[in-house]
């Protein structure tokens, strides 16, 4: 995905949350979340998302299949720091 238009999602879904009419519990998925943390200033916007994220009564779950994704980097070390639940679950290779 080109990095600018990547940039102008997070600008959109930053906007919709803060602008929406109603301030009810809403939840943001994202998943693949490895592709925002292989760029330094999208995975900094998902840890500023994440510590502001109560503020607007938003809750964020982030999906990868690997966890080095997040563990390999500070900004990303970070984020697993500040959630208030983590799982981890471990694949297993099935041989038929």
């Amino acid at each position: 995905m080109n990095f600018v238009r990547l940039l102008c999602i997070l600008f959109l879904i930053t906007s919709g949350i803060k602008l929406r009419p109603t301030k009810k519990d809403e939840f943001l998925i994202v998943d693949e979340a490895w592709q925002l943390m292989k760029y330094e200033d999208s995975a900094n916007f998902l840890f500023s998302l994440a510590k502001r994220a109560r503020k607007y009564n938003l809750g964020i779950t982030t999906i990868t299949q690997d966890v080095e994704d997040f563990m390999g980097s500070r900004m990303g070390r970070a984020i697993v720091a500040n959630a208030s639940m983590q799982f981890f679950i471990e694949a297993v290779a099935i041989s038929c």
